[in-house]
This record gives structure tokens, C-alpha cells and sequence, in this order.
């Protein structure tokens, strides 16, 4: 199966795979891959990882990403809670005036 429009074949999907999967449109498209940026939700909260090929393919949409293991269980298990593997929210710091 070639996941991959190049020589590599990684077995791995890229991220531009992935926007194609999951956007309807550019709009989407484009607010997809806001998520997907170093910045985004999903790397913030290291849901997924982006394995770095730049030797390969220099652009940012031609890198390979992994979900991490436990999000990959919840996703493939229906009775699985989703509490237990989300990030728990920080505690604010409340500074006396």
C-alpha cells in the first residue's frame, strides 16, 4: 500500500495526507492544518507527533506524523472513557496584590 506520492514509501502518512482526508474544503483545509503547526493543538498537547524527514522532503505538508498510542486505543476502542488520557488542566497561579 503507498501512502506516499514519492520515493520514499514511508509507512507513515504525511501531513498532507491527512489534510486531504479530514477537509471538506480549503476552509477546512486551512483550519486543519492550524492544529497541525508546532503551535497547534495537537502538538501542544502531544497527541500526535511529526516525524521529521527534511533530508527527504523539505516542506512542512510532506512530513510524516504518528498519533500517539494512547489516543491511537481510544480511537479503535468504543467503550474506552476519554478522561483518563486527556491533559489535565493547569492549575493558575494566584499572585497576591
Amino acid at each position: 500500500m503507498i501512502l506516499n506520492e514519492d520515493d520514499t514509501n514511508s509507512r507513515l502518512p504525511t501531513i498532507d495526507l491527512a489534510l486531504r482526508l479530514f477537509s471538506k474544503n480549503d476552509k477546512e483545509w486551512q483550519k486543519n492544518r492550524q492544529s497541525l503547526l508546532p503551535n497547534g493543538k495537537l502538538l501542544k498537547k502531544r497527541m500526535i507527533k511529526i516525524i521529521k524527514r527534511e533530508q527527504i522532503i523539505p516542506t512542512f505538508l510532506g512530513q510524516c506524523y504518528k498519533i500517539e498510542e494512547k489516543y491511537v486505543h481510544f480511537l479503535l476502542n468504543e467503550n474506552t472513557s476519554l478522561a483518563p488520557i486527556l491533559p489535565r488542566p493547569r492549575k493558575k497561579k494566584i499572585t497576591a496584590v
